[in-house]
């Protein structure tokens, strides 16, 4: 389909337009369009779109206005090339002057090399010199701080032992464990900590200063807090200083191990309690007799058992109650020594109306302390009950 010129005018000429991006790829960042556009000598009809994408467009022009546009074409690709013709000429003189400059620089070092070397041996006569001088320094000054220990030592004692006191709450967990640990000097835990000079919480210790740490103990935190529950310093486990701190320390220290292992630990959970005086197989169930805990609620409002004590008794599944049984009692008293529990006999409660009557339905069960372990141990007394208030380590 083409369109008809009015009647007595000369119908325009439309010609196939040329899209090069081969001239284009040169102009980024100055033209802002990605083509560069040209007419060709192809005249068409404007309504023809050709047959692919490269062959849509046509413009319309004059003869002169082809012919104007042609030579203009022309020259913009001739400058074109002479300028990338310019370039491949700058580039290969370039490459030839870098030759050129890489050779030279060569020549000169090669030129100069010997001189580099012998320079670079005196720098390191130099360099080391320095180094020996500063070894030098060092040694003489651990050598004085050595003397300086040794006079010190000779005069005042060795320093057998370091002391840890924690100072950053934040970094603790458990409770206990803000408490002061004594270790002997040289122990692998402190790890060398003691002869920091930024740190204080491990410091090198001699009698006076350990016998006053292992004396202080701490209060137990919590939240963040001190409490007024006083927990005892602790002795390193890796180490183990007990043997140091009583030859330096004698009674002094023999007084404070037998109060640190007098304190009375609380009795297992009711969850625990079979299992922890290993009565597992002889503990009451709803049909089984067996043993069981027992209410002492009228035993503690008449102070007959201490707080860390427990009633233990025998139910009977058949009663759904506890009921006397001597032997069962009796047993408890002789096997739960030697399992690391102190059982003995009280009276029955008052409120009981029983009179001055040893109780036959429960014994009074606690833990037995570090100390009387140790004692049953080494068969030097009786687990006796210790009276153990106001002790706090």
């Amino acid at each position: 389909m083409t369109t008809e010129p009015p009647t007595g005018e000369t119908p325009p000429k439309y010609y196939r337009i040329h899209a090069s991006t081969a001239v284009s790829d040169v102009l980024d960042g100055i033209n802002e369009d990605d083509l560069v556009h040209a007419l060709t000598d192809l005249e068409v009809d404007p309504m023809d779109v050709g047959e692919d994408y490269y062959e849509e467009h046509a413009a319309r022009a004059t003869d002169e206005e082809r012919a104007t546009w042609g030579k203009a074409y022309e020259t913009f690709t001739a400058e074109i090339q002479r300028a990338d013709d310019n370039l491949s000429a700058a580039r290969a003189a370039w490459e030839t002057a870098q030759g050129l400059h890489s050779a030279a620089i060569e020549d000169a070092w090669n030129d100069y090399a010997p001189t580099d070397a012998a320079v670079t041996e005196r720098r390191d006569e130099v360099v080391e010199m320095r180094l020996e001088a500063e070894a030098a320094e060092r040694r003489a000054q651990a050598q004085a701080a050595q003397d300086a220990q040794d006079r010190e030592d000779a005069e005042l004692g060795p320093r057998t032992w370091v002391t840890y006191t924690p100072y950053r709450r934040s970094v603790k967990v458990a409770p206990d464990m803000m408490v002061p640990v004594i270790h002997v000097a040289g122990c692998k835990v402190t790890g060398g900590h003691e002869h920091l000079p930024y740190a204080n919480e491990y410091k090198e210790a001699r009698r006076p200063q350990v016998e006053e740490v292992l004396l202080a103990g701490a209060f137990r935190y919590a939240r963040g807090s001190a409490t007024t529950d006083k927990l005892p310093t602790k002795l390193c486990g890796r180490c183990k200083p007990q043997e140091s701190l009583h030859k330096a320390l004698g009674t002094v220290y023999d007084d404070w191990l037998e109060g640190v292992e007098s304190i009375q630990d609380p009795m297992p959970t009711e969850k625990g309690m079979a299992t922890a005086l290993k009565l597992k197989d002889e503990w009451r169930t709803r049909q089984t007799p067996g043993y069981s805990l027992v209410s002492d609620k009228y035993q503690r409002a008449e102070n007959l058992i201490e707080p860390h004590e427990v009633l233990i008794g025998w139910y009977d599944p058949d009663r759904n109650s506890i009921l006397p049984n001597e032997p069962a009692l009796e047993r408890l008293l002789e096997i739960l020594p030697d399992r690391g529990f102190a059982a003995r006999r009280i009276k029955e409660p008052a409120a009981f109306r029983a009179g001055d009557k040893i109780s036959d339905t429960g014994v009074a069960v606690r833990r037995l302390t570090k100390a009387e372990i140790r004692r049953r141990k080494e068969g030097t007394g009786p687990a006796a009950v210790v009276d153990l208030e106001g002790t706090d380590g």
